[in-house]
């Protein structure tokens, strides 16, 4: 049988009830316990996809592999509308999604050119875009109302 496929490429991932090592649920953690938390660099690169949105993409990618030609392999990313700093992120935490979060970064300069980046620049995964912006991701994950 002719062989169709679409090789999806993540950044980072986010939501629901992960139960993974990941950054985002070692915040909450750390902010439901009231425990400080030191990480790095604050002016990590990230690109945070909500769950749903993954799913979505997922979806989209099943239903576009379906009208590919016979033998045809493509590669996309599901990629979120904003990268932007881990600082940034631990900022929009602090200030009213999870207030008493408490974490320290060892390195607070706003750039450090030798930080890995974010894969942004491949192919996007064509008629799929995300819905969920990183605001209401972050609200949604921290349980906090909109």
């Amino acid at each position: 049988a002719p062989l169709q496929a679409i090789n999806l490429k993540l950044n980072d991932t986010f939501g629901g009830e992960d139960p993974r090592a990941k950054l985002l649920p070692l915040l909450k953690r750390h902010w439901i316990e009231g425990k400080p938390l030191q990480l790095r660099s604050w002016a990590q690169l990230i690109n945070l996809l909500h769950i749903t949105d993954v799913q979505d993409g997922l979806l989209a990618a099943a239903e576009r592999t379906a009208l590919l030609a016979p033998h045809t392999v493509e590669t996309a990313l599901l990629l979120a509308e904003e990268t932007t700093r881990l600082g940034e992120i631990v900022d929009r935490l602090t200030k009213d999604i999870a207030p008493g979060l408490a974490v320290d970064f060892s390195d607070r300069s706003p750039e450090n050119a030798a930080l890995s980046g974010v894969w942004t620049s491949g192919p996007r995964l064509k008629n799929w875009s995300p819905r969920i912006s990183l605001e209401a991701g972050l609200r949604n994950y921290f349980k906090v109302d909109t």
